[in-house]
């Protein structure tokens, strides 16, 4: 990987610009924190059973509605059945045939107010089931609105503590580049992003800590022995110590 115009760093133009790419790195985090996820999260759940109460709310007002009509039929079948039976006990002289036929309409008047009254028990069990789901998930809905609310207030509370780093870190910023020459700046801008924000890498355990490669001894004995920082062979990175970089400058 290819660096421009700048192909060997003196040490302390590295310790600098790995002071600026640490900054530069806590800045990026905070502002590409995404600390409203799971309050996302919770108001998609939250949603989601508002949709689900209300889906069920809906089917019981379907099914007590239902059952209003079925006891509307049953109420006109045994106001036939009843006329029927005045009917029979009237002394009216009615022929078999005619009593026959009054009887099996009796009979199946009652086998249907018997089915219209197992539909209705039927009903009333899906509605007794269907009240106790609502119930649980209103009381989950509770739970996850106060969830909601304690997680709002924690986000408002992150947002104030990461602004107040973020201001910190960026007086932090513009403290240091005041230290570093135009040029070197211009250096890391133009490079920053072609290595993942990353263009110094910290030697550890003979290791370019950015992308693992073993180190040759020559380079290690440069770094530790010169005021050079030199590339990685591997990455194209520039180099320093461990050791080194907490030197102040």
């Amino acid at each position: 990987m290819r660096i421009d115009k700048i192909m060997e760093l003196k040490k302390r133009d590295s310790l600098l610009l790995y002071k600026l790419q640490l900054l530069d790195l806590k800045i990026f985090q905070i502002e590409s924190r995404d600390i409203e996820k799971n309050l996302n999260e919770i108001q998609f759940e939250i949603k989601k059973i508002e949709e689900e109460v209300k889906k069920l709310s809906n089917d019981l007002k379907e099914k007590e509605l239902e059952i209003k009509n079925i006891e509307g039929e049953i109420a006109d079948l045994n106001k036939r059945g009843d006329k029927l039976k005045e009917t029979l006990s009237s002394g009216k002289k009615l022929s078999e045939k005619e009593l026959n036929s009054i009887q099996s309409e009796i009979d199946k008047i009652q086998n249907l107010i018997k089915k219209n009254e197992d539909i209705i028990i039927e009903i009333d069990e899906f509605i007794e089931k269907t009240k106790e789901k609502i119930k649980k998930q209103r009381e989950v809905l509770d739970s996850k609105k106060k969830e909601g609310l304690n997680e709002d207030i924690k986000i408002k509370e992150e947002k104030k503590k990461l602004e107040i780093d973020k201001d910190e870190y960026i007086k932090k910023r513009e403290e240091l580049i005041k230290k570093i020459p135009e040029e070197l700046l211009n250096f890391y801008q133009i490079n920053i992003n072609r290595f993942g924000r990353k263009i110094i890498s910290v030697v550890i355990e003979d290791r370019c800590s950015e992308c693992g490669m073993i180190l040759p001894y020559g380079l290690i004995s440069i770094l530790k022995n010169s005021d050079k920082s030199i590339n990685c062979e591997n990455c194209g990175r520039f180099l320093i110590l461990k050791k080194d970089i907490d030197i102040d400058f």
